[in-house]
């Protein structure tokens, strides 16, 4: 995906795992300043996990038979597990 964005044109591009609230942020703040800067421009983030506030979201996982989990080996990253654990 990133690739993709880079070939339309956007510059300032941030890829960031929304788990990481400090990370988030920062993107966002880099984002802005760059939107904002005298060359202006288009900014893009790319998230690597859904909005855990977004209840479509859930609902489509909890649909799929897909469920996400944390496991201490992931640091921090969620893996995707199916509902009977295999």
């Amino acid at each position: 995906m990133e690739d993709l964005v880079r070939a339309s044109g956007v510059e300032s591009l941030s890829v960031v795992d929304p788990y990481s609230l400090e990370d988030m942020t920062r993107a966002l703040k880099e984002a802005d300043k760059a939107c904002r800067s005298e060359g202006g421009g288009v900014a893009a983030i790319i998230s690597r996990h859904p909005c855990l506030m977004d209840q479509e979201v859930e609902e489509k996982k909890e649909r799929s038979g897909w469920k996400y989990r944390r496991t201490a080996s992931a640091a921090g990253s969620a893996q995707m597990i199916s509902s009977a654990g295999h």
